[in-house]
């Protein structure tokens, strides 16, 4: 009986040290979504779409839009959606490293600019694919 006890309690140490690796994940993860809040994630998102499939209509339309689309769009079930999502995704490790460097002016100020990079190489990557696509299909290949 005494080795039964004490094999059970070897056994759920691992899963006590999990759930407190969680706990600390989660505690991160809540830091990382102050850090790098939804809002402008969702509202970047719904100018990229508006810009898609609304780029005809006039731009009070364009606006009645993005307010709808915004008052519709659960922020708050994305916030909890990115914190499990961080946790579960990343180790205790990384979600530190990452917390740290996005904790500097300089890295949300980087990756504010990323949307600005990826449009300027964007038009390049897109050109090249064309051209891609053109050679294979002037060979006789299917894509």
């Amino acid at each position: 009986m005494r080795f039964l006890l004490i094999a059970l309690s070897l056994l759920s140490l691992p899963l006590a040290a999990k759930a407190e690796d969680m706990g600390k994940k989660l505690e991160i993860a809540q830091q990382l979504l102050e850090l790098r809040p939804v809002g402008p994630q969702i509202e970047a998102a719904v100018d990229r779409y508006i810009r898609s499939f609304l780029m005809n209509a006039p731009e009070e339309a364009q606006e009645r839009a993005r307010a709808s689309l915004l008052g519709l769009i659960n922020a708050r079930a994305l916030e909890q959606t990115t914190i499990d999502a961080y946790a579960e995704t990343y180790s205790l490790a990384e979600l530190e490293v990452m917390a740290a460097y996005f904790a500097q002016p300089e890295a949300r100020s980087a990756a504010a600019k990323n949307a600005v990079f990826n449009a300027k190489i964007a038009p390049q990557i897109t050109e090249m694919l064309d051209q891609a696509l053109m050679r294979v299909r002037m060979q006789g290949q299917r894509p």
